[in-house]
């Protein structure tokens, strides 16, 4: 019988993009963060929906 080696490492489709770190953090998390601002209530309302559901009344 032949065992089923695990692969080694994470497997890499065909068409994937190996993205580069960012050279400059801050300046990504800015523009980031510029293009969240449209949906930030959205993502506000929805955290505290998240946390609310997990808050158990007597």
């Amino acid at each position: 019988m032949s065992e089923h080696k695990p692969q080694m490492g994470p497997s890499i489709g065909k068409g994937a993009i190996i993205l580069q770190k960012p050279k400059n953090t801050w300046l990504t998390i800015k523009r980031l963060l510029g293009y969240m601002k449209k949906s930030s209530l959205l993502l506000v309302l929805s955290l505290i929906a998240a946390i609310a559901g997990t808050i158990h009344f007597n």
